[in-house]
């Protein structure tokens, strides 16, 4: 509940509320890697992407001690074999909630990107990849955060790969256009930029 009412806050940029109940929920379920995740989200969206950084790395080190198992669609899912141990109902199993995984680890690669980490960036998005194949975010910031790292064909093929997989989707647009320029093809570029305020408005 802590979790779902501090996520509602920060949709509503009420960061004060926001923050004063996810803190309280990370207080009372320590072990859950969501309340985390959320408060790291508020963090970052506050612009404090050291903060956030830290949230994310605590919800990706729950989540990975934790009873879930990855399935093939990014999302991180309840291991029914364990609905038969002591004390454990079929009830409680479906209760818990599927986490999307792939995104705390695309909400921490954007936090160090905006911290100038393109290193660490890069790395938070491959294991998004790893989860799920076909994520345009972690495509995306991959390929921000390549072009920091002047690997600009890596880039491309990141940002090629976003914009099919999600047509029209702005961000990938302006990066790939940045990218372009940088390599030289100013046309290309001039382009991308034109596509992407299109798709903006």
């Amino acid at each position: 509940a802590w979790v779902l009412r501090g996520r509602a806050l920060g949709e509503l940029r009420r960061w004060k509320a926001a923050m004063s109940d996810l803190n309280q929920a990370v207080k009372v379920a320590p072990r859950f890697a969501l309340a985390n995740a959320w408060r790291g989200r508020a963090k970052q969206l506050r612009g404090d992407f050291a903060g956030a950084c830290l949230d994310f790395q605590a919800a990706a080190r729950k989540e990975a001690a934790s009873s879930w198992a990855v399935d093939e669609r990014g999302t991180v899912r309840f291991q029914r074999k364990s609905v038969n141990k002591p004390g454990q109902t079929g009830q409680a199993y479906l209760r818990r909630l599927a986490i999307p995984s792939a995104w705390i680890w695309v909400w921490k690669a954007e936090a160090e990107f905006m911290r100038g980490r393109f290193r660490r960036a890069e790395a938070d998005c491959d294991k998004a990849l790893e989860i799920h194949k076909q994520d345009a975010d972690a495509l995306v910031w991959r390929g921000a955060a390549r072009i920091e790292l002047k690997r600009c064909e890596a880039a491309l093929n990141d940002l090629d790969r976003a914009v099919e997989l999600k047509p029209g989707y702005a961000r990938a647009l302006l990066f790939r256009g940045h990218c372009h320029e940088r390599a030289g093809r100013l046309a290309e570029g001039r382009d991308d930029y034109k596509l992407a305020q299109r798709c903006d408005d």
